[in-house]
């Protein structure tokens, strides 16, 4: 074990610089979004902070499919909180039943979108074994475009 405070948070800092900068996108991305972009407002929740998902959007090319991006830092309260998704749905001024919150995190995601009545697409990419209870479930997000 090596234990170095210095070093811990020199990689820190430099993750957190390089990170949203890096662009990259889940295979059929694009495409999904290019499909339902115009039929539906999209909108990113996020536990993110304000500044790194403005990088994150700006590198990506992404940001011009998003109408409104909440984060954590700007909601007051974070995911899985229902209060969370209580201020999206307040800010949107739509009915829940009118939602979908797809997402790759079973807690943040998918837990707080059951919590708070929104139907739930959960997009498991990184493989996990326990399917968490949502109303629609996926491997990749060319599976979601033919849901759309």
């Amino acid at each position: 074990d090596i234990y170095d405070d210095k070093l811990a948070l020199k990689i820190e800092d430099e993750y957190l610089e390089r990170c949203p900068k890096n662009g990259l996108l889940l295979h059929g991305c694009l495409d999904l979004l290019d499909k339902i972009s115009d039929k539906y407002h999209l909108s990113i929740i996020t536990n993110g902070f304000e500044e790194t998902q403005k990088l994150k959007l700006q590198y990506s090319g992404i940001q011009h499919y998003f109408n409104s991006v909440f984060t954590s830092e700007s909601v007051g309260t974070k995911k899985p909180d229902p209060a969370y998704f209580d201020y999206v749905i307040e800010q949107l001024n739509v009915k829940r039943e009118k939602c979908l919150v797809i997402g790759d995190n079973p807690m943040s995601d998918i837990h707080g979108g059951n919590r708070s009545n929104i139907d739930t697409c959960w997009v498991n990419t990184q493989g996990f074994k326990k399917k968490m209870s949502s109303n629609y479930y996926v491997d990749n997000l060319h599976q979601l475009i033919k849901l759309f």
